[in-house]
């Protein structure tokens, strides 16, 4: 069972009962989602936990007011979370890896994205099957995952949506999708002091050419396989997609200065573009 009210959608699961997904508004569910990917990426080692200066996982580009963070919520408390990021003066988080496969594509005129920031509490589906094989637990992930694709295809013009995953050959989910390889792939470490970087491969899912085929008719009968299906769903209402994020400076000082250090590694002309977004000034700040 779903329901949609006001800005959130609630979906009932059989064993995680009601769940509310939306996008984060306030600094606690800003805070519960980039604590959330913390946790878990340190837990599975893809990042060393002596490099935070605390237990949150946070980018200079969540400082952005065009940044979304998706959340699923329980009782109040994030247990999946996206974020998705739109191209600007500072680039993307994944251009500290894959610069020269990014830039080639602004080279062509493509307005850029990146979905990244992905987590999922664990334990939800302790002693559970594989998300492959546990429908539940496909729906609660697929569900997060509809909102950000819905939000890149319908609401933002974006003509890429990238992102990186495991290069390993028997993850067949994307075939679906009209998703290329960008570059090879590589030894990336989500820290740059990473001991054992994990091999990773940068990926795009063109919405541009998505977006065309749903308005052939031929088009669309080649894409409605059930995976598909599955994925897009239904056209989500609009009104899932006006909320945003309005950080206070109270709220900036919290995050980006109390809570973590990751302004200090932007040049003055990205700190300043960062700053200009709340009309403020590196004096003022």
């Amino acid at each position: 069972m779903q329901d949609t009210k006001e800005h959130s959608l609630k979906k009932t699961f059989p064993t995680l009962g009601e769940v509310e997904y939306k996008i984060a508004t306030s600094p606690q569910e800003m805070e519960g989602a980039l604590t959330l990917v913390f946790k878990e990426y340190a837990k599975r080692g893809l990042i060393i936990r002596n490099n935070y200066k605390n237990e949150i996982r946070i980018s200079p580009h969540h400082i952005l007011p065009v940044t979304r963070i998706f959340v699923g919520l329980k009782n109040d408390e994030v247990i999946i979370t996206m974020s998705t990021f739109l191209d600007s003066p500072l680039k993307l988080p994944l251009d500290s890896g894959y610069h020269d496969e990014f830039q080639t594509l602004r080279d062509e005129g493509r307005k850029i994205a990146e979905v990244g920031y992905f987590a999922v509490k664990s334990g939800l589906f302790r002693g559970k099957k594989p998300a492959k094989v546990n429908f539940e637990k496909l729906n609660f992930i697929l569900t997060l995952f509809r909102m950000g694709f819905q939000y890149g295809l319908y609401h933002t013009g974006t003509d890429d949506a990238c992102f990186v995953t495991n290069p390993d050959p028997k993850q067949k989910f994307f075939k679906y999708f009209p998703i290329e390889k960008i570059g090879e792939v590589k030894h990336y470490g989500f820290d740059e002091m990473h001991l054992k970087p994990k091999p990773a491969i940068a990926k795009r899912m063109d919405l541009r050419e998505l977006r065309a085929a749903m308005r052939n008719p031929f088009m669309l009968l080649k894409l409605r396989n059930a995976i598909f299906r599955v994925f897009i769903g239904r056209k989500m209402p609009d009104h899932l997609f006006k909320p945003s994020m309005h950080l206070t400076k109270k709220d900036l000082d919290y995050f980006f200065v109390e809570k973590s250090d990751v302004l200090k590694n932007l040049t003055p002309e990205e700190l300043q573009y960062v700053l200009s977004c709340y009309h403020l000034n590196q004096t003022e700040y």
